[in-house]
């Protein structure tokens, strides 16, 4: 009885400090990600967009350098078919002067692990 015991202890320390590694990989990718796009941006002069769009950007919620823009996003998403809407929060940055952007969202678990998701597209390649 008690070597069962332990025996799930250990498997599920083992699980959770596997969720905190995954945790913390994800983060650091996104973290990076984010930092590319920022860096993406060759000079803010040149990448400068024209004063109507930087003002519906800003209408938006938009914010940033004129180099790229961060957006705030919240809305409500289904796991699954049929299952209740749940609250989801994302931040997006945009590059202005050539084509990459990172899209983060989270999204609360109530009982079980939150959903984390990234949409990302830098140097020519997707990532989902």
């Amino acid at each position: 009885m008690k070597a069962t015991l332990y025996g799930i202890l250990a498997i599920l320390g083992a699980a959770l400090i596997a969720h905190f590694a995954a945790a913390y990989r994800f983060n650091t990718t996104v973290t990076e990600l984010r930092e590319r796009v920022i860096a993406a941006v060759p000079d803010a002069t040149d990448a400068t967009p024209p004063e109507a769009v930087m003002a519906l950007a800003r209408r938006a919620g938009a914010e940033g350098s004129t180099g790229y823009v961060t957006l705030f996003q919240t809305a409500e998403k289904r796991v699954q078919k049929g299952a209740d809407w749940r609250p989801l929060e994302a931040e997006q940055k945009i590059a202005l002067s050539q084509p990459a952007f990172v899209w983060v969202a989270d999204q609360p678990g109530g009982p079980v692990p939150p959903v984390r998701i990234l949409d990302a597209f830098l140097d020519g390649e997707g990532r989902l």
